[in-house]
């Protein structure tokens, strides 16, 4: 059996609109503990039930969360290198997982901290950190090592069809596409294990030229009112939109999975975007009567990938 990490009141934290919002998603173990790590990593206490928060707290919280899910999304793909937890070296996930955040800062420090406290044989039933739980799962099979040219990516099944029309342009061209339902039905006969879907969709990032994320949302970005447009773009977390606006990098994160390379697909551009974020990010403009194959053809050619 594999060792996990979750963060099983990570969703309903990033759906909540105020402080308000976020106690009353939590429960009070949830509620007391994220307090606690706040508090660690800034050195600045909220009230109960983070009441009179200010939006810099606001800004300083989501910095947490980002920070809770990168933690725990290392920690999972350096154990997964384990084959169960008794071969755990703790020593060794530590270094490794610092490596992979390459900063220490206050946020990182307290999170690492609460991970490997629930990854430890005596927490494992104390649950000392409510936000994160280490759980066993069963050992996946064998990973498919076929290389693509390219991943699709689509955000629900609304637009599945529309992802396979995509997929089906571009074998015309060539191409060796992955897409989920072509593919993982030909792992295992079809009948693929909860636990290991996160691992056979990060390996076949891996395993393919570029990924091409569809249909993803563009939302407008609010900087705090500390904050200048420059230092937002310096922070990483916002880059130019088609028309100069700032908007949310999340969609690079959340729908791509932090592949470095490929395009994402919006309804009347696709965003080109290569290794190091916004300084590499074009816009490609989908010319009238332009079919989403041809803008993406287009996109793929300057990324040499056909």
């Amino acid at each position: 059996m594999l060792v996990q990490l979750s963060i099983p009141s990570l969703a309903r934290m990033r759906a909540a609109k105020n402080f308000s919002d976020l106690w009353h998603s939590l429960n009070n173990d949830e509620g007391f503990e994220l307090r606690h790590l706040y508090q660690e990593a800034t050195d600045h206490a909220l009230e109960f039930k983070f009441e009179h928060g200010t939006d810099e707290d606001w800004e300083k919280m989501h910095e947490l969360y980002n920070t809770l899910e990168r933690v725990v999304d290392i920690f999972n793909d350096k154990l997964s290198d384990s084959r169960s937890e008794e071969e755990i070296n703790y020593s060794q996930l530590e270094e490794a997982v610092w490596e992979g955040l390459e900063v220490d800062t206050g946020f990182n420090k307290v999170v690492v901290d609460a991970a490997l406290s629930q990854l430890r044989e005596s927490s494992f039933y104390e649950q000392d950190c409510p936000l994160i739980r280490a759980t066993t799962v069963p050992n996946p099979s064998a990973l498919d090592e076929r290389k693509f040219n390219v991943f699709i990516s689509y955000r629900t099944r609304d637009y599945l069809l529309q992802a396979r029309q995509l997929a089906d342009d571009l074998v015309r061209h060539g191409l060796r596409v992955w897409l989920d339902e072509q593919v993982i039905g030909d792992l295992r006969g079809g009948k693929v294990v909860k636990e290991d879907l996160s691992r056979i969709l990060n390996n076949a990032v891996a395993n393919s030229a570029c990924t091409i994320v569809f249909n993803t949302a563009m939302s407008v970005a609010e900087n705090p009112p500390w904050m200048t447009d420059e230092e937002a773009l310096a922070s990483g977390h916002v880059m130019h939109g088609p028309d100069g606006n700032l908007i949310s990098w999340d969609w690079q994160v959340k729908e791509i999975m932090a592949s470095t390379r490929g395009l994402a697909i919006h309804d009347q551009f696709i965003a080109l975007f290569d290794y190091s974020g916004m300084a590499h990010v074009k816009w490609i403009s989908l010319r009238a009567e332009e079919k989403i194959i041809d803008g993406v053809i287009r996109g793929l050619k300057m990324l040499n990938v056909c």
